[in-house]
């Protein structure tokens, strides 16, 4: 989710590449949150 800071510099930090987000998508309670995509593209290869 978009508002996961902690788990996005996660991600971040073992080399996942933010790759997309989808706009509202999440329906909560106090309404509708974005979905931030992630990949990981191993370069060793």
């Amino acid at each position: 989710m978009a508002n996961s800071t902690e788990s996005m510099l996660l991600f971040e930090s073992l080399g996942f590449e933010r790759c997309g987000v989808r706009k509202q998508w999440c329906k909560t309670a106090s309404g509708f949150m974005d979905q931030v995509e992630y990949q990981y593209i191993d370069k060793k290869k």
